[in-house]
């Protein structure tokens, strides 16, 4: 009887274990079969793309490296998976091709150009209705692993401010910047004069910077005066003054002799009245012979003083005329201008006047 209950246990034993063996056995069938169902998110891995994707890339190339990419990415290998993921997009631009890069990417660390991609892939108008979710889910995811920059750029004049050698806009630029987390150098530049700072940026943080570019004026050139021309003496002004005082005390003086001749002239005639013509009056000869003669030096001293006055007026007009035309003198509009000619003869006398008034 013992020996029998012994045997019984023995069965017992064996068929429980037998039966949690084949539990064990069956159990990953199971849990596959009652598992979540497979997501559509592009950063998931998919055994395929979507459909006609193929058909919509019109470029051989593209299509060849995005398949190397994938299969590369679906290893985890994506180090390696990511230079083929930007020869096809660099080969065709498509919203898939975009969130793959982004996402591979986003493995390797590049979250500013995964943020690049995935604005392409949104903005796309082909993006089916299913797969939109996913990839805003994958920008904010984006969002969270990068720091930011609370950058302040400002300079004198126009600028350029870089971003790790990348054009970020121009001077003034006052706006948060996302980043990788990492070192990164800001460069204000403006032709060959530049400031640069370095910011080191970890994930979800936020790090100031200000840089100002200072463009010096240049230096202001001081006008030098020239020397004065060396002063030399102009005597044409003492000459034409001189020449016109001696023009009018020739003019005076001759008329003053001519009128004098012109008494000793009525004197002859007097002394003459009654004599015979040619000859001597039989009183006052010797008064009349003084006369004519002092009438003669007259008429002779008249002739000489109008004849210096006209030389000095000719003289005198050519040197202000020079110094009118060489700016000593200012020129005036409607200035009278009047010339004085002597005239005389042994017996008459006079002068001419001509100008412009």
């Amino acid at each position: 009887m013992t020996s029998a209950r012994r045997r019984c246990s023995a069965l017992r034993i064996a068929c429980l274990t037998a039966a949690c063996l084949s539990a064990f056995q069956c159990l990953p069938a199971a849990l596959a079969q009652t598992g979540p169902p497979r997501s559509t998110d592009p950063y998931d891995d998919r055994e395929e793309p979507p459909p006609n994707f193929y058909d919509e890339i019109e470029n051989a190339n593209a299509a060849k490296h995005y398949k190397a990419g994938a299969a590369l990415a679906k290893k985890g290998e994506w180090e390696k998976a990511y230079p083929e993921m930007v020869s096809a997009w660099d080969s065709f631009r498509h919203w898939q091709i975009a969130a793959s890069l982004a996402k591979v990417e986003v493995e390797v660390g590049k979250y500013r150009d995964a943020l690049r991609h995935l604005t392409f892939a949104r903005e796309s108008g082909k993006v089916p209705e299913g797969d939109r979710p996913a990839i805003e889910r994958a920008f904010e995811r984006a969002k969270r692993s990068m720091g930011t920059i609370d950058l302040r750029a400002t300079c004198d004049k126009t600028a350029e401010v870089l971003l790790d050698g990348e054009k970020l806009g121009d001077a003034p630029f006052e706006e948060p910047t996302l980043v990788d987390p990492g070192t990164h150098v800001i460069e204000v530049r403006s032709g060959v004069r530049h400031v640069r700072g370095s910011v080191d940026v970890a994930a979800r943080k936020v790090v100031k910077l200000s840089l100002h570019l200072e463009i010096p004026l240049p230096p202001v050139e001081k006008k030098v005066k020239p020397p004065p021309p060396p002063t030399t003496l102009d005597l044409r002004m003492p000459f034409a003054v001189g020449l016109s005082a001696l023009s009018a005390s020739g003019f005076v003086v001759g008329a003053l002799l001519y009128g004098n001749s012109r008494d000793a002239a009525g004197r002859v005639g007097r002394l003459m009245e009654g004599a015979p013509s040619g000859q001597c009056p039989t009183f006052g000869c010797d008064a009349a012979r003084q006369e004519l003669q002092r009438r003669d030096d007259l008429q002779v001293g008249a002739i000489a003083s109008f004849t210096i006055g006209g030389m000095a007026t000719l003289g005198s007009g050519i040197l202000w005329a020079m110094l009118v035309s060489d700016g000593a003198i200012p020129k005036k509009r409607s200035t009278p201008q009047a010339w004085v000619l002597p005239l005389a003869s042994p017996d008459h006398g006079g002068l001419l006047l001509q100008g412009a008034f």
